[in-house]
């Protein structure tokens, strides 16, 4: 199982586990779509919705602020290692 931090933009932030095997899906039902990487530089990557402006999700401050980007909808934090 790979750890990764879940932020959600109204409910706050959580810990969970993902099934290496099944990655791709289980990020996009987390996210709620396409998943889109956004390399960190410090060894992370943030795992976000693809269509999240076109669609209107919300804005999410906190990732946001660790992303130095806009961000919006649920975001998934997770070692680059684990997604490469």
């Amino acid at each position: 199982m790979i750890e990764i931090g879940v932020i959600e933009p109204q409910f706050g932030n959580y810990l969970d586990e993902i099934d290496p095997n099944n990655m791709l899906r289980e990020l996009q039902e987390i996210v709620g779509g396409y998943i889109q990487p956004i390399y960190l530089g410090n060894g992370e990557v943030m795992i976000v919705n693809e269509e999240g402006l076109m669609i209107g999700l919300p804005h999410n401050q906190v990732a946001s602020r660790i992303a130095g980007q806009r961000i919006v909808g649920v975001a998934v934090v997770m070692d680059e290692k684990d997604f490469d």
